[in-house]
């Protein structure tokens, strides 16, 4: 690596291709979960729970019917893919596969001893630099690590859950259930979120061509023009505006009205002849009817007259 060159980490480009795959979500809800654990039994066990066989459901689904009454229609159960590895690296290697073939998992249930490799704390680590995104749950019967000590390794708490082996069949079924549901709402949120975006950029793109338009418009004129808002606030003026009076970068950069005027007028012979007659002849212009605005102070009506080949701009107050 060339002294100065930025490092590109494949994790990093895994990231942008998930971001850019979830903007393609399909329909159906994500229910694909990863076991890392060392002990074979366990994923036995996560099947069982997880994606129980057809003859099972059917058997309790007769079972609850006989015990407790009720109907024997089958009702719509929550199903969930599982995945398995058996070591820390090799859960790693396969939630990387998943993103790149665009089937990322929404939950993983770690084990925290797994000799010789990765522990489930550095596997945790490791899973959550590759998919920010991804629920993580520990499992463990042991106290190799406090919350606190966890928590100083990993950081980030949100989308991390401890389950204490021997754990309840109930339990990992609830924190799969939650887990998924909790992902895929994030992702939800996310693309709305980012479909807000783009609406906002293309309306505010569209708004800085039409300002961009009437400057250009504003500038190709002979006129000096300048808006002032109620406050005495300059809120606009034209190119010609400032080569007629040549007013110094910091003074505009104020946009104080009154200062602006008083420096205009050090340059002219007569300027209360000047500002009088300005006055009179605005005067002559009926008030408009006043615009309906939030803010009080926004609420005016700019109108403007011409003297002396320069565009006064008055205020009416509603």
């Amino acid at each position: 690596q060339a002294p100065g060159r930025v490092q590109h980490s494949p994790w990093n480009c895994l990231v942008r291709r998930k971001r850019k795959i979830m903007n393609n979500l399909p329909t159906e809800k994500n229910r694909r979960v990863l076991v890392i654990d060392d002990n074979r039994a366990i994923h036995e066990d996560f099947r069982k729970i997880l994606c129980p066989s057809n003859a099972t459901v059917m058997a309790l689904d007769a079972a609850e019917a006989a015990l407790f009454g009720g109907s024997t229609d089958p009702v719509e159960d929550t199903r969930f893919e599982v995945d398995s590895a058996y070591q820390g690296q090799e859960g790693v290697m396969l939630a990387a596969k998943a993103i790149e073939a665009g089937r990322p998992y929404a939950v993983a249930f770690v084990d925290v001893r797994m000799p010789p490799g990765w522990d489930g704390v550095e596997t945790t680590g490791q899973l959550r630099k590759l998919d920010p995104e991804l629920q993580v749950v520990l499992c463990t019967a042991y106290s190799d690590y406090s919350w606190d000590e966890m928590f100083e390794v990993l950081g980030q708490r949100d989308g991390l859950l401890i389950l204490k082996k021997p754990f309840d069949s109930v339990e990992a079924f609830q924190l799969a259930h939650a887990l998924t549901e909790k992902w895929w709402l994030h992702q939800q949120s996310q693309r709305k979120l980012e479909e807000l975006e783009k609406l906002v950029a293309g309306r505010t793109s569209e708004l800085a061509g039409s300002l961009s338009l009437l400057k250009a418009t504003l500038d190709s004129t002979a006129d000096a023009i300048v808006a002032i808002d109620l406050a005495g606030k300059v809120i606009s003026y034209n190119a010609r505006f400032t080569d007629l009076w040549q007013f110094p970068e910091d003074m505009l950069e104020r946009r104080d009205a009154a200062e602006l005027r008083d420096y205009s007028a050090s340059q002219m012979k007569n300027p209360a002849v000047f500002f009088a007659r300005g006055l009179q002849n605005h005067r002559l212009i009926p008030k408009p009817k006043a615009l309906t605005r939030s803010n009080s102070r926004m609420a005016a009506f700019l109108n403007v007259t011409f003297f002396h080949n320069v565009l006064l701009a008055g205020a009416w107050a509603q």
